[in-house]
């Protein structure tokens, strides 16, 4: 059902004609909805220029970018004398824990230069997009070709969502901190779907707001599919399991609760901490005995 209704709404939103929702550079991405501005360009949905450096969109309350102060409009150039693009930015911070940074600003045609000092972890704390003068126009179709489309984003998403996972699972299972940090700070719960929700309706509305729905909805589809115990992809790898070694389904459900349980906790323990952290970034809210 995830899949059908992520396919069904994709179908109408390009056959309506909708506006790409985020375009992306970090990532290579053929997606329509979260594209790169170079793919828009070959697919004749896209015309201009892409230069250096990030607009500023959204400055988070009670973060550094606002204590230096960072303003929306601002435009990101150099970071340590290195020319800032939207793919490297957090590369760039993410190095510089427990150090002096330069920070290089066009405000108003006017360069400004700030300095600053990360206590652990580098997070300026801000939504930003490409530097770009890109037009860029609808993603529209006729019907047929609309529901071809939507079968090409489903494709083009479940290769980005494969790709972001992995970063997260290598950062997770590295036995680092800061990189366990990192992978974290890169899932977004309940409480982050719900800011950037708020974002996309306020900037692209509700044709946004019901692509987000559209994305949300194939997540949960991809998510559960994965071969982790307590989830429906676990189950099938469980069902190979006995296949291939001819395990009695009696003595295998003796053991298969216990893990299930086990991996459930864990997965619980995630959305937690994950909801903890999107309560402290998007919100500004300070939660007692935790450090931010």
């Amino acid at each position: 059902m995830n899949l059908i209704a992520a396919r069904v709404i994709f179908t109408t939103l390009f056959w309506i004609g909708i506006n790409p929702i985020a375009p992306n550079d970090r990532f290579e991405s053929k997606s329509y909805l979260m594209p790169n501005i170079s793919f828009l360009i070959d697919e004749g949905f896209a015309d201009g220029e892409i230069r250096s450096g990030v607009i500023i969109r959204e400055v988070v309350p009670d973060s550094l970018a606002e204590f230096l102060p960072l303003q929306v409009e601002d435009i990101i150039v150099s970071l340590n004398w290195t020319d800032v693009e939207y793919g490297n930015l957090s590369t760039l911070l993410s190095e510089r824990g427990n150090q002096y940074n330069t920070i290089l600003i066009e405000r108003n045609d006017e360069k400004i230069e700030y300095g600053f000092t990360c206590e652990e972890e580098c997070k300026l704390g801000i939504i930003f997009i490409p530097n770009a003068t890109i037009e860029i126009y609808k993603i529209k179709f006729w019907l047929p070709w609309a529901m071809k489309a939507a079968l090409h984003e489903i494709k083009a998403e479940f290769s980005l969502t494969l790709t972001a996972l992995g970063i997260v699972g290598k950062g997770l299972f590295s036995f680092n901190t800061e990189k366990a940090k990192d992978a974290i700070n890169m899932l977004a719960g309940p409480v982050g779907a719900i800011k950037i929700g708020e974002i996309l309706y306020s900037s692209g509305g509700r044709l946004a707001y019901l692509a987000f729905a559209g994305m949300i909805s194939l997540a949960l589809a991809f998510f559960n599919l994965l071969p982790i115990p307590a989830l429906d992809g676990g189950r099938g790898i469980g069902v190979i399991i006995q296949a291939l070694f001819k395990i009695k389904p009696e003595k295998y459900f003796q053991y298969e609760g216990y893990v299930n349980a086990f991996f459930f906790y864990l997965l619980i323990l995630l959305g937690i901490v994950i909801i903890f952290k999107d309560l402290i970034f998007f919100r500004g809210i300070r939660i007692p005995f935790i450090w931010t």
